[in-house]
């Protein structure tokens, strides 16, 4: 079993924010103001951590956004640990809502969400092959 070190893992994220960075400009020009750098990409804080950190701040127990956003613990903390993702940006908003963030909170609350999405969609074109990083 190979172990991962904090390096590895961060040259991962980088390798992964540049192809998420070109798939984004290569959608067109009118994507081209909203796309966040490279930089910003690998750096950006997990969704999960924002939803537990924003949890926290509020005084929160997990149970208890569980019964507001109708999931159980176990289902929140796999969201916390970044195990499952919000299937859609709706129910990103629906967690927002639930945690009565102000329109900051939300903003940066869903660039998390479309950030970790994108990770997810660019990983899984890989693992079919749709993507090659030496591409172009």
């Amino acid at each position: 079993m190979q172990t991962i070190t904090v390096d590895m893992y961060q040259q991962s994220r980088e390798r992964l924010a540049e192809r998420i960075y070109k798939l984004l400009v290569d959608l067109g020009p009118a994507y081209a103001a909203d796309i966040p750098s490279p930089e910003a990409i690998s750096k950006a804080i997990p969704f999960g951590e924002i939803v537990r950190g924003l949890r926290e701040t509020r005084g929160l127990a997990q149970e208890e956004l569980g019964k507001r956003l109708g999931l159980s613990r176990s289902g929140i903390s796999r969201i916390e640990i970044g195990l499952k993702l919000p299937s859609d940006l709706q129910q990103a908003v629906l967690i927002a809502k639930a945690l009565n963030c102000d329109a900051i909170e939300t903003a940066d609350l869903l660039r998390s969400f479309t950030i970790d999405r994108l990770q997810v969609i660019v990983s899984e074109l890989d693992s079919l092959g749709g993507i090659d990083a030496e591409e172009n």
